[in-house]
């Protein structure tokens, strides 16, 4: 295997945390149905092209394609979900929902069978700039989206969804570049608890910690709250037993602040 698609795909994998808050914006799109439209986003795009390097880093890895028969239960949920396609009342979206599947289980298996490639020295150090990198910068655009919907900023600009303006609360809730503040939030929520966690250890995470749960709690999405709640009290109960110590409850004073 050559070191440039080694590099290609160590850098794929880097961008991979930033390229994942663009959910909805941008959008290329080409035209619509009466049951669906036809849209390609920036994670879309990265999947694709993300399996057509591991399919050429297949071909030149020995037993690539046998692991894959050699894992064969992981095959069975998405092979059903293909046949499913034979009764499915809209068959052009079952279509694209399954091939969509396939790619993310492609992706996966990538991932699984080159992840040497993620033991080159600073790799790891790398990944995690760049992972808490891209959330602190999606978090300073959801302030700056509440700002601009505050002094009277279109939609058009701010990318706010239409229920998302502080006329509908009160305060504006903001949905970053994904379609709703929700799936904004669900987005937030690997970052927070991973710096949260990184924060019991260490509190340099402090900060980013920080930054991660306000906005987390400004996008006002009660799932990702409550996920975020819940997550926290097993981590804190992890830590306790695993420490024999209580400083683990000083994430709470962060998170009740943050709030």
């Amino acid at each position: 295997m050559t070191s440039k698609l080694e590099k290609m795909f160590r850098g794929m994998v880097y961008v991979l945390p930033g390229v994942l808050f663009f959910s909805y914006q941008p959008l290329i799109h080409f035209g619509a149905s009466e049951s669906m439209n036809f849209e390609i986003s920036l994670p879309l795009i990265w999947l694709v092209l993300f399996d057509l390097l591991v399919v050429v880093m297949g071909f030149k890895k020995r037993g690539f394609w046998r692991g894959i028969l050699k894992h064969w239960v992981w095959l069975l949920l998405p092979l059903w979900l293909s046949l499913s396609v034979l009764w499915s009342l809209n068959s052009v979206r079952g279509l694209l929902t399954v091939g969509i599947l396939w790619l993310v289980y492609l992706a996966g298996y990538g991932f699984l069978s080159f992840k040497s490639l993620f033991a080159e020295v600073g790799f790891r150090e790398k990944f995690w700039k760049v992972f808490f990198g891209s959330a602190l910068v999606v978090c300073v655009w959801c302030f700056l989206q509440c700002v601009l919907d505050l002094v009277g900023v279109p939609r058009e600009y701010s990318l706010m969804c239409a229920g998302c303006t502080y006329q509908m609360f009160g305060f504006p809730h903001p949905n970053g570049f994904a379609i709703e503040p929700q799936f904004m939030g669900n987005l937030l929520l690997a970052p927070t608890l991973i710096s949260g966690w990184l924060m019991l250890r260490n509190k340099k995470y402090l900060f980013v910690f920080f930054v991660l749960a306000t906005t987390l709690f400004l996008t006002f999405s009660r799932g990702a709250i409550y996920a975020l709640l819940v997550a926290v009290f097993v981590m804190v109960v992890w830590q306790v037993i695993e420490t024999k110590k209580w400083k683990a409850l000083s994430i709470w004073l962060a998170i009740v602040v943050s709030f």
